[in-house]
């Protein structure tokens, strides 16, 4: 198995057993490719995480745009849609799951946001990791 295969091939196998159900799968950073989301869709199973902008195949048209906060931009590939999105910071993600669908949520008495659904969705199910991560942290394992 090549080292630079790993993290696909560690995601491969640990949903093997979950292909062909529909199911869909959300990652961090750490996995997101798009290689590793077409071999996903290939076998029935959607995919959706935060991507890094120095990954290969990386769509440099939404780094060379500056968006103000709260706006996104979209970049559809295929089945792919690679999005950024301005918040505090900007945040990209790759999905196979969402369109350049946006959302609008309030926030506070007066305010609202726009975000694309992609990245409201993700910090709903990646945030239940993150919280269970953080718990884990609590207690000592050695």
């Amino acid at each position: 198995m090549p080292a630079r295969d790993l993290a696909d091939n560690v995601v491969m196998d640990l949903m093997d057993r979950f292909n062909i159900q529909g199911h869909s799968l959300f990652m961090d950073n750490f996995y997101t490719s798009p290689r590793l989301l077409d071999k996903l869709l290939a076998v029935g199973t959607y995919a959706c995480g935060a991507w890094r902008k120095d990954r290969l195949h990386f769509p440099w048209e939404l780094v060379a745009t500056t968006l103000q906060q709260g706006e996104a931009q979209c970049f559809k590939c295929g089945s792919l849609t690679a999005v950024k999105w301005t918040d505090k910071r900007d945040i990209y993600a790759l999905s196979t799951l969402y369109s350049s669908a946006m959302t609008t949520r309030r926030r506070g008495r007066d305010a609202e946001v726009t975000k694309p659904q992609l990245i409201v969705d993700y910090n709903k199910f990646m945030g239940e990791v993150d919280l269970n991560d953080q718990f884990l942290s609590y207690y000592s394992t050695g």
